[in-house]
């Protein structure tokens, strides 16, 4: 059993990085030799501690000392407090999305959790996410280290491709990617669904940039990233990545030196508006989950900075 999840985690870890570099060479972005096995190597040894049946990096030291019914008296402190979200929530709702699916229901509902809560309508479940569909092939443990393998590795192939397509250097963009890969952007919540988006915002980032020999081709870049980035899991750090983006077009046009993207703005607005939309069927359950919510009617409130300050 053990060995037959260690070749599953290489194989779907092959088969992302596989596809990934096939994508990259049919735009005919294809990275040299030294370049792609840095970017497959060093995710790699990044959760190299978490490879083996017996390790996973969900903090489970967190639920003697925190979680009902498994609270232990006098248990040592956890190594990390600050990672509990990522096992009473998110490592939760993962599962919860599991369930569903194994039952043959979409995961609209969160039905195990108290007298049922929101799941799909909760965006931090990333339950349609891209990220979410590749670990369904592993053990919830183990799929964990395959996540986050899945997210430094997206992360280094998209910020390189548009580093390359700033006509950047080859070792200059290698390195760039290196840095961002394993920034504290994402390596601090590397199992938090925000990093999910920041993973994918480079490729927006090259989309925007990207010169094809079919101008097509950057429309359809654009639709399924557009479609795809929203489904991650954390809409605010999509929103504030996607509004850098329109920075980043509008001061390049500003400069006189407007991105591809840009130039055809017709085009490229047409393509994120279809993008979003294909995602809306997980876009609205979360905006009206937003209009019910407590901290919506607190944000209304005169007096809301009593409840949140600025400075908090």
């Amino acid at each position: 059993m053990c060995v037959a999840v260690e070749i599953r985690f290489f194989l779907l870890y092959a088969g992302l990085a596989g596809g990934t570099f096939l994508v990259a060479g049919l735009w005919d972005r294809r990275p040299s030799l030294p370049t792609a096995l840095t970017f497959v190597l060093l995710p790699l040894v990044f959760v190299m501690p978490f490879i083996g049946c017996d390790k996973t990096p969900l903090p489970t030291d967190q639920i003697q000392s925190c979680c009902s019914p498994w609270l232990v008296p006098h248990a040592p402190l956890p190594y990390n407090s600050t990672l509990s979200d990522v096992i009473s929530q998110f490592a939760p709702w993962t599962k919860a999305v599991r369930m569903a699916l194994k039952e043959g229901s979409f995961p609209w509902m969160d039905r195990w959790n108290g007298c049922g809560t929101p799941l799909a309508a909760n965006g931090q479940s990333a339950a349609f996410s891209p990220f979410s569909v590749l670990m369904l092939g592993l053990p919830i443990g183990r799929a964990f280290a395959l996540l986050g393998a899945t997210k430094l590795f997206i992360a280094l192939m998209g910020t390189y491709l548009w580093l390359t397509e700033l006509h950047i250097a080859n070792e200059a963009a290698r390195f760039g990617a290196v840095v961002f890969a394993l920034s504290f952007t994402i390596t601090p919540w590397l199992y938090h669904p925000a990093s999910s988006g920041l993973a994918l915002w480079p490729w927006l980032l090259f989309a925007l940039e990207y010169r094809p020999v079919r101008r097509r081709t950057r429309f359809w870049i654009l639709v399924v990233l557009c479609a795809v980035w929203p489904l991650c899991g954390h809409l605010e750090t999509v929103a504030i990545a996607a509004l850098a983006c329109g920075v980043w077009v509008l001061l390049r046009s500003v400069a006189g030196d407007p991105t591809p993207a840009g130039s055809a703005y017709k085009e490229t607005v047409l393509a994120v508006v279809l993008g979003v939309g294909l995602s809306a069927f997980a876009l609205v359950p979360q905006l009206m989950a937003i209009q019910g919510s407590n901290r919506l009617a607190i944000a209304q409130r005169p007096d809301h900075l009593d409840f949140v300050s600025w400075w908090a």
